[in-house]
């Protein structure tokens, strides 16, 4: 008894084996998809309540987003103007007619006097 291999027939062969080799892992990747499915349907059986909880007060979150990015909006706005205004008041406060402009100039005044009354002493 002799047998003949061609190349059509070991090609053939060949291909039944990576034919049965992707069958079986493609079993094997079923399998592993039928426990993932079933573990995500106790996830959410086991959360069912919650869920539901969540979906019924959505539309209110959502509206409470709103009403805070509303809110934000004006805060941001009124923050501007405030920054606004404490930068002119600082500006007021240092500039040489202003209040600490005033006090600047009678410390030193008082200094100098002070200076001289201790220049006075030491003669």
């Amino acid at each position: 008894m002799t047998i003949t291999i061609t190349p059509k027939g070991l090609l053939i062969g060949i291909l039944v084996c990576v034919a049965i080799i992707a069958l079986v892992c493609l079993i094997i990747l079923l399998i592993k998809l039928i426990r993932t499915i079933g573990k995500v349907n106790k996830i959410l059986a086991d959360n069912k309540d919650n869920i539901d909880g969540t979906m019924k007060n959505l539309p209110e979150i959502s509206d409470n987003v709103l009403d805070i990015t509303d809110d934000i909006k004006d805060v941001t706005g009124v923050i501007g103007d405030v920054s606004t205004d404490v930068g002119n008041v600082v500006d007021s406060f240092v500039e040489p007619d202003g209040p600490m402009g005033t006090i600047a100039t009678v410390a030193s005044a008082a200094f100098r006097i002070v200076q001289f009354i201790k220049g006075l002493k030491d003669k």
